[in-house]
């Protein structure tokens, strides 16, 4: 989360010296939450590479040949056909990174993905963080994946701000967003899913959220443990994340605490 540089008044006698020593005890913090990355990323380990060629808002090819998986993002998809915003997305990363163009990768603490893909924050030269470029502008959703989820706080914030202003993607309704909807193989993917929690099952190691929708929610008992899981029963919620289909049936496992939001009664 960004650095919250707000200034308390004092009594007119002393405001102007606590003025001057509040703005020079406070001036990093507050420089550091213009540095686009600075919330969440460490130079520390960070790899240069050069841009060949944008797939699609969040993956891109090097040129050394390497995929990237843009972490802590998810765009619409191109393939097979373009999804809302898709071309949008795409657009928006090329121009904020041209052919040849010179990044920063950070790596997450998984390298790499089951297709091969590194998995890593995309930094341009000049500072702009991708993820958080297109998250402003309304062009991705925050998707926090275990275990590479150091900016899912931040990132979920820059989208609420994007869903309250109605940008981008979030200016109407999106095929990523099911309400109250059954869950049907062929809205298998990244979906936003809307329901309410009708019976929890737990185990050794998981725990179980069962929706009126028929989607399963599964997370470790951790992760159940850290947003209060037993007490959601008859709550509302909007859970996201990649469905699949488990044994004949929905299921969609929750990675990290910000891919789920309950509702307000």
């Amino acid at each position: 989360m960004r650095p919250f540089c707000v200034m308390t008044p004092s009594s007119s006698k002393q405001r102007s010296a606590l003025l001057l020593a509040y703005s020079l005890a406070t001036l990093p913090a507050c420089a550091a939450s213009n540095n686009q990355s600075a919330a969440c990323l460490s130079s520390e380990h960070r790899q240069e590479a050069i841009l060949k060629y944008i797939v699609d808002g969040d993956t891109l090819v090097l040129t050394d040949d390497r995929k990237v998986r843009v972490l802590g993002i998810n765009t619409p998809e191109i393939r097979p056909s373009p999804q809302p915003k898709a071309l949008a997305a795409k657009q928006a990363a090329q121009a904020l990174m041209p052919v040849n163009s010179k990044l920063w990768l950070h790596p997450g603490i998984e390298a790499n993905d089951r297709h091969g893909r590194a998995l890593a924050h995309v930094v341009t030269q000049s500072g702009t963080n991708l993820a958080e470029h297109l998250l402003t502008s309304g062009l991705a959703a925050s998707s926090a994946v275990h275990p590479n989820t150091r900016c899912a706080e931040h990132y979920r914030q820059l989208e609420s701000q994007a869903r309250d202003n109605k940008l981008g993607l979030w200016n109407e309704p999106h095929p990523w967003q099911l309400v109250d909807k059954r869950i049907s193989k062929k809205l298998s993917g990244f979906r936003l899913v809307t329901s309410t929690v009708k019976n929890i099952k737990t185990n050794s190691q998981y725990h179980h959220l069962q929706l009126a929708n028929g989607l399963n929610i599964s997370m470790t008992n951790k992760l159940a443990n850290e947003i209060r899981a037993n007490k959601l029963k008859d709550k509302r919620l909007t859970v996201r994340g990649w469905v699949q289909w488990r044994k004949n049936k929905p299921s969609l496992k929750l990675h990290h605490a910000t891919n789920l939001q309950l509702h307000n009664e």
